[in-house]
């Protein structure tokens, strides 16, 4: 049996979407999920979230926020004993990446059950429509991570007092942002 690889698509920054705040390491990383046949790459630091298909035959678990920046170097990366083990072959040797010690046997994100009731991957139904207030720092933050050039259009779907925004991009079908609303307007 071949050892699961990964590779990023060229744009996409998806440790962009990561949290930096390290009282909360699970958010600090993406995390691979199994969708059907399909493996989608979700990294999210609760204000944003980004799910990046990818292809590649990698068991469910934790990738190491700098695995994905060698992955969008195009280092070789490769699932390396555990599910949340990585070595990335780079040009004078390799380094393994294992959150293992760091994460335990930690369970898939809370985010990740979470952002599929926010609409990651289906829209919501249609509901009535509210004023509230996004932070648009975070919306190119967002972009870049799912790796979505200025120069292209996306669609943004909006659904109601305190639900995020769902941000796709017709020429990306593989990608699926999510910008977490700040403030409810009264």
């Amino acid at each position: 049996m071949a050892t699961p690889t990964f590779t990023l698509p060229r744009q996409a920054r998806p440790w962009k979407a990561c949290s930096t705040d390290t009282t909360r390491p699970v958010l600090n990383h993406g995390y691979l999920h199994r969708r059907g046949d399909d493996l989608w790459l979700v990294t999210t630091d609760s204000y944003i979230a980004c799910a990046i298909k990818i292809d590649s035959d990698a068991r469910e678990g934790h990738v190491h926020a700098d695995v994905l920046r060698h992955a969008h170097k195009g280092h070789r990366i490769a699932q390396h004993g555990g599910a949340m083990s990585w070595r990335v072959d780079l040009p004078d040797g390799h380094r393994l990446f294992d959150l293992s010690p760091l994460l335990g046997e930690a369970p898939p994100p809370l985010a990740v059950d979470a952002l599929a009731a926010f609409g990651l991957w289906e829209p919501l139904p249609e509901k009535s429509t509210s004023k509230i207030e996004f932070n648009p720092r975070l919306t190119p933050r967002l972009l870049t991570a799912m790796g979505i050039p200025d120069s292209f259009g996306v669609a943004v779907t909006f659904h109601g007092p305190l639900k995020p925004l769902r941000i796709t991009a017709p020429s990306f079908t593989d990608c699926i942002g999510l910008q977490m609303p700040m403030r409810l307007d009264p």
